[in-house]
């Protein structure tokens, strides 16, 4: 992943809780999903830095607005 330098990683949350070690990427934007956007979540959102949090069964709304409004300006499509 690392290779391709994205400015917006989309991470589910449930991955850290099935001991799945990838690294975090620094100095990307880090846009975390989950199923269950309780205390919890939001606790492990924020703890591994995440911009924001999304509600799975929102994304269909959500995560194409999500990701044009933290890339960069000359990324977005117009």
């Amino acid at each position: 992943m690392m290779e391709l330098k994205p400015d917006v990683v989309v991470f589910d949350l449930r991955m850290l809780y099935n001991d799945f070690s990838t690294p975090i990427p620094s100095g990307h934007k880090l846009l975390a999903i989950s199923f269950a956007n309780d205390d919890e979540a939001k606790a492990l959102a924020e703890s591994i830095l995440a911009v924001e949090l999304l509600d799975k069964m929102e994304l269909y709304e959500t995560l194409i607005p999500a990701i044009l409004g933290l890339a960069p300006s000359e990324n977005c499509l117009n």
